[in-house]
């Protein structure tokens, strides 16, 4: 009987050892599951909302003439704009000056309109969009009281970016409507709704809104981007390299375009031409640290690590609370079997982020390997609280409880695995030899039965139930196994 004891104990030893080590990956570590591969497409740029106010109001011939008459023609230069209009007192004072007080009604107008803009887009540049929004929403009136729809339309575009730009997608989507009724061909309103569409997820709607952008300003670069980005997002990514290609070729600098032109080779599993385009991305801006980041996701699939891990390194030079970057640096380095170092990434990612369970859960991983036990057990735990669901933790801390006898703290690990995945064969098979080394035979003969019906062609677990079988005197269901 103590053999069939000892024999028992052998096979869980090997049972649970072998569940972990295919999380573990037998000394290949697993965790790079846990990688996080290359971001989204990068749509910052893409979520711009352009106000092009003064811009625009500049090429109204209209403009220019009312400038001259106010005697105020060096406004044209933004330069001079930026000295002479810096508050909102400012735009006022060159509504009341003389010269314009004394301008015919309509053209006095025109001149307000101007002014408003120029300090509207000087807060709107500044990013105090609430500020721009009251001041476009003041031009506005004034268009109102000219009655010019193009004025009307330039000022609606105006307010909706400024709301757009404030996160209220909506209400900015509602004024670019309005904008466009008045404006039809206004190509910087068709861009604006296509960009708040695309914060709203709408995103077919958006590629229309930017393909009327290009029809009326074929060489806006940034609508053939935000037009790829968008069918990038539809996963359509054969079109969306094609125009990123569009906007590359206008742009040759365009570093956020050549930046998720790569992410979208690498969805397509490319990852030479990826990293070819991340590196074009880098020669056009050397801190772009997005790109820097998935130059390394490529390479690290094309299993050149050691490199992998500079991007990484360079990454976090530009950006030291890049937490995803410090992390992917743990992996690979807990691949090349420098733990210590990789200890010390994960230590970086939890800083930065407490609640980020994969870290915690790697870094056990990486303390097993060291064998600290405790320590890869208080890892587990971190990650567990944060998830409780985590069911690779759970597993994880039931073996190396296993490893240390504590048998009966091992048992609830079991629980919880069974719990969130109960189709997890191995899972019910080191549960019932836990309860086993506890005492417990006939739950342990229970969890066993259910090992065997979910997996029939499981030869351990047939084998163990029988030794347990027999420890429980039942010696005729212990030989059927």
């Amino acid at each position: 009987m103590e053999e069939l004891g000892r024999r028992v104990a052998q096979k869980a030893a090997k049972g649970i050892l072998g569940k972990v080590k295919s999380v573990l990956g037998v000394g290949e570590a697993e965790i790079e599951v846990g990688l996080i591969r290359a971001r989204a497409p990068s749509v910052e740029k893409a979520k711009e909302l352009l106000d092009y106010g003064v811009e625009t109001l500049l090429k109204l011939p209209q403009t220019g003439g009312v400038l001259g008459r106010a005697d105020e023609r060096e406004l044209e230069d933004p330069e001079v704009r930026k000295k002479k209009i810096r508050g909102a007192e400012d735009a006022q004072r060159l509504i009341e000056a003389p010269k314009v007080a004394a301008l015919p009604e309509k053209e006095r107008l025109r001149f307000s309109i101007f002014a408003l803009i120029t300090y509207g887009d000087e807060r709107f540049h500044s990013r105090a969009f609430a500020e721009a929004e009251r001041t476009y929403r003041r031009a506005y009136e004034f268009s109102q009281e000219l009655g010019d729809k193009a004025l009307r339309a330039i000022c609606l575009n105006l307010v909706g970016a400024a709301l757009g730009m404030q996160g209220k997608a909506e209400p900015a989507l509602r004024y670019f409507e309005r904008a466009l009724r008045l404006k039809s061909d206004f190509g910087e309103t068709w861009y604006n709704k296509g960009i708040t569409l695309h914060k709203l997820g709408r995103f077919e709607e958006a590629v229309a809104c930017w393909d009327r952008a290009i029809d009326i300003g074929p060489n806006l670069a940034e609508a053939w981007h935000n037009k790829a980005v968008a069918l990038h997002e539809l996963h359509r990514f054969d079109e969306a390299i094609t125009y990123y290609d569009k906007a590359i070729g206008m742009n040759p600098g365009y570093a956020e375009a050549l930046h998720n032109k790569g992410v979208a080779l690498h969805d397509l599993n490319r990852f030479e031409e990826a990293a070819a385009c991340y590196s074009e991305s880098i020669e056009v801006n050397p801190d772009y640290a997005d790109a820097w980041y998935d130059k390394g996701v490529a390479l690290f699939e094309l299993n050149r690590f050691e490199e992998a891990v500079a991007c990484w390194d360079k990454a976090v030079q530009i950006n030291p609370g890049f937490g995803e970057a410090w992390y992917n640096k743990g992996v690979t380095l807990h691949r090349l079997d420098r733990f210590g170092e990789a200890i010390a990434c994960w230590n970086k990612t939890v800083r930065i982020n407490p609640r980020f369970a994969q870290a915690w859960y790697n870094k056990g991983i990486t303390l097993h390997e060291l064998g600290r036990l405790g320590a890869a057990i208080a890892c587990w735990d971190r990650a567990i609280q944060i998830d409780n669901d985590f069911a690779e933790a759970w597993y994880n801390k039931g073996f190396v409880l296993h490893k240390m006898g504590r048998f009966e703290d091992e048992v609830p690990c079991w629980d919880e695995v069974t719990r969130i995945n109960p189709g997890d064969s191995k899972a019910w098979y080191n549960k019932g030899l836990a309860l086993c080394k506890v005492g417990q035979l006939e739950r342990a003969v229970a969890c066993l039965d259910k090992a065997v019906e979910m997996n029939p062609d499981y030869a351990e677990a047939w084998c163990d139930r029988g030794v347990v079988l027999h420890e429980l005197g039942k010696v005729e269901e212990a030989i059927a196994c």
